[in-house]
């Protein structure tokens, strides 16, 4: 059979007992699909549909080998392998006599990306269906059914298919396919468990978006057989039967939205700031702490500019500093050593001379004297040395201190609080108000199973 994928714009149903195919109905239909390249997002409660992941072109036996249940391969009397190669036989042989072959395997698998996302598990792609940490609405805490997991994920997931389906542009061709395999429990004539309500509305609305919806069950009369049927229209009352109406409605919606509508706008003079006619007050916040934050940046950045040529000097001064103290303790270090040999040579010369103290011996003490004297200097020098590093340290650390305290006052100057913001009443001009359209409509309505009214849209 040939169908045009667009065929399936008008959505379409699997039904069949256990066994009769209905799994495998649908997962040709979305091989179909997606070597068309249309993306395809499938539920599947069962879990019967990762199977499209296992394409092997060349179904050599390798490939099968690390899906083959060792217990299976057993109860068959035969190894792993020899298993393994026995499922690609029959896999071959089986695509063979449904004109599958290699080449269409292989486009279906260059032709999509797959994934598997398991919710509340790790054996796929875990998935987080909160947005935030607070607690679920008091709606969402009375539907009992909407707290169990799959239902609560099928709910979420369907009502962010719906949202998505609002942001496309309409159109006539097949954009995505929306499968979901056994529908028992999600789509029931007369309860209304959460996820009938977005599937109901996508049922209503996605074919005009290109969004086709294909649902596969072996319990027909579990599924809602009729879910575009049912809304009623009030009589028109009887003021708006009088077409003149509709003319003095018309101004007095003006003159009401003019006297109770004031357009609110958020300013900042602080920085020179206001609000956008639609933007809240926190999105304005934010914008705001986002410029301060730039201008911080900015005057810092200035600050930083203004400090470094001290800091440069400073720094400069510093490492010629250190240098002193290096070739200072370097000398003073080499003056030790000279003095010590002097002092040896002296005492050595008074030891091995012929007489008590020779002239020379006597030469040789006054030079170590000297020598001694010159160590102590150079010690002297060694500690101004260091007291003028330890200063210009202090200095570093000084001015440091007072450029970040420079920045601190930036930073407590430029935080934009409620204190600063201003709000104010724009009142609207009938020269300034457009009002496209003014009409009647109606909204549907449905009874439930108890005859009570209830809003059909979502």
């Amino acid at each position: 059979m040939l169908y045009d994928s667009k065929d399936l714009n008008t959505h379409a149903v699997i039904i069949g007992m256990t066994g009769s195919g209905k799994t495998g109905l649908g997962i040709s239909l979305l091989e179909e699909a997606l070597i068309d390249n249309i993306p395809v997002i499938a539920i599947d409660p069962k879990g019967d549909l990762p199977n499209l992941l296992l394409n092997f072109p060349q179904l050599q036996p390798g490939d099968f080998r690390p899906w083959i249940n060792k217990q299976d391969a057993l109860n068959a009397g035969l190894t792993p392998d020899q298993f393994a190669a026995k499922q690609a036989d029959l896999w071959r042989k089986g695509l063979a006599s449904w004109d599958q072959d290699p080449e269409r395997i292989a486009r279906l698998k260059a032709s999509a990306d797959f994934a598997i996302y398991t919710p509340g598990s790790n054996a796929g792609q875990p998935v987080s269906v909160l947005r935030n940490f607070a607690p679920p609405t008091a709606d969402i805490m009375a539907e009992k059914d909407l707290l169990r997991e799959r239902m609560f994920f099928v709910a979420v997931l369907l009502n962010e298919i719906l949202a998505w389906m609002r942001t496309q542009q309409g159109t006539t061709s097949l954009r995505a396919v929306l499968y979901m395999d056994e529908i028992f429990g999600y789509f029931p004539p007369v309860k209304n468990p959460p996820s009938k309500a977005p599937l109901l509305t996508l049922l209503k609305q996605a074919r005009a978006f290109g969004l086709g919806v294909v649902l596969s069950t072996q319990n027909p009369v579990d599924l809602e057989t009729n879910p575009l049927a049912g809304p009623s229209f009030a009589e028109l009352p009887a003021g708006a039967k009088n077409p003149k109406a509709y003319s003095k409605w018309n101004k007095d919606l003006l003159r009401w939205v003019r006297q109770n509508r004031p357009l609110r706008i958020y300013r900042c003079p602080r920085f020179n700031l206001s609000s956008d006619p639609r933007e809240a007050r926190a999105d304005f916040m934010a914008r705001l702490a986002q410029a301060a934050r730039e201008d911080r940046d900015l005057q810092v950045e200035k600050l930083r500019r203004k400090y470094s040529a001290k800091f440069n000097t400073l720094n400069d001064r510093l490492m010629r500093a250190e240098q002193a103290v290096m070739r200072e303790k370097e000398q003073s270090q080499s003056s030790k050593i000279q003095t010590v040999i002097s002092f040896g040579t002296a005492i050595l010369g008074a030891f091995m001379g012929r007489k008590a103290v020779s002239v020379g011996s006597a030469g040789r003490f006054g030079t170590a004297m000297r020598s001694a004297s010159r160590v102590r200097k150079e010690s002297m020098d060694v500690n101004r040395a260091q007291q003028t590093l330890e200063a210009t340290r202090l200095q570093l650390e000084e001015l440091d201190q007072r450029l970040q305290e420079d920045i601190e006052q930036i930073e407590a100057e430029l935080v934009p609080n409620d204190e600063s913001i201003q709000e104010v009443l724009v009142k609207p001009k009938n020269s300034d108000m457009t009002l496209e359209l003014f009409g009647l409509v109606w909204l549907p309505y449905r009874r439930d199973a108890r005859g009570r009214l209830a809003p059909d849209w979502v």
